[in-house]
């Protein structure tokens, strides 16, 4: 489970990162071999971090 977790969170970063290089959703989801839904999660998991 923790492996899981490790790699959710590396999975996420290297969203941020793609995202901060100005790469769309889509682009990003593409790259890591996610769907688009899986990087609107990823979104509101940043948010509600951001907020909390």
């Amino acid at each position: 489970m923790a492996g899981r977790q490790a790699a959710k969170a590396a999975r996420i970063e290297d969203y941020l990162e793609l995202r901060a290089w100005g790469e769309t959703r889509e682009q990003a989801a593409a790259r890591l071999g996610v769907c688009e839904e899986t990087t609107r999660r990823y979104d509101r998991a940043l948010r509600e971090q951001v907020s909390a």
